[in-house]
């Protein structure tokens, strides 16, 4: 009789302890570090995205029903051009390391110098690495808010602050490790708010994770769906295509 009381004694605390491990299972979520760990390695890995030096992006983006062809060129630390031919015309911004400059033929011939705040937005756009990649030793903090549901698609949503203040929140595809929206602030062309960035269609070029499919809102509001037809890694870009200062 007492072994089998004890047999169902402990019978009842397999199953409670059965039961606080599935629990446990169930209720586990990883931390910060190994979300953005998962991150990289899902683009490629570290290595191979610091080897990184340049990149050339033509595509096509589909703004009020008008297809824009469109180039950008980054290149390593901080350097962008963004060419769009607008209307048979070509609309030209840079930036150049420490500012934002503007080219639009409407407006003349000149370059022009952006304004502080949308020169900051073209910094942050200029960021050559994703925030994520070495992250502690740039000086950006990362927090695991939380699972969450964005748009019927599970997520693990990150916020992103950089050293300079500057917020991002980065949604995560639990399974395959990459970002599929960004969310942050922007002030640009008399526009504020909170700008999203769908991505999708992502696509191995020289080993690196890319998305192909790029779709922007304003407040909710859908403003540009950017279709992406070919990405060039490590082109030879000379940086005075970058300097509209210098009248280039």
């Amino acid at each position: 009789m007492r072994r089998a009381l004890l047999s169902v004694a402990y019978a009842g605390f397999g199953v409670v302890f059965a039961h606080a491990v599935l629990l446990s299972a169930q209720t586990a979520m990883p931390t910060a570090d190994e979300i953005v760990a998962k991150n990289i390695a899902a683009k490629g890995g570290a290595e191979k995205l610091k080897a990184i030096d340049s990149v050339r992006i033509t595509a096509a983006a589909s703004v009020q029903n008008m297809m824009t062809p469109m180039v950008i060129e980054l290149k390593r630390p901080n350097l962008r051009r963004q060419e769009v031919t607008l209307n048979g015309q070509k609309l030209v911004q840079t930036f150049d390391g420490t500012n934002g400059w503007l080219l639009n033929p409407a407006l003349g011939d000149k370059p022009m110098q952006m304004p502080p705040a949308q020169s900051a937005s073209m910094k942050q756009d200029a960021e050559f690495d994703s925030p994520l990649l070495d992250y502690k030793a740039k000086g950006v903090t990362v927090a695991f808010i939380g699972k969450e549901d964005i748009d019927g698609h599970p997520a693990y949503h990150l916020r992103v602050t950089t050293k300079e203040g500057a917020v991002r929140d980065y949604f995560i595809d639990p399974d395959t490790g990459l970002e599929f929206r960004v969310d942050g602030s922007i002030e640009q062309n008399g526009l504020k708010g909170t700008l999203s960035v769908a991505m999708s269609d992502y696509r191995d070029v020289n080993g690196v994770k890319m998305p192909f499919s790029l779709k922007q809102s304003l407040n909710g509001k859908p403003v540009a769906d950017l279709r992406v037809s070919n990405v060039e890694i490590n082109v030879p870009l000379d940086e005075s295509l970058f300097r509209l200062g210098d009248g280039k």
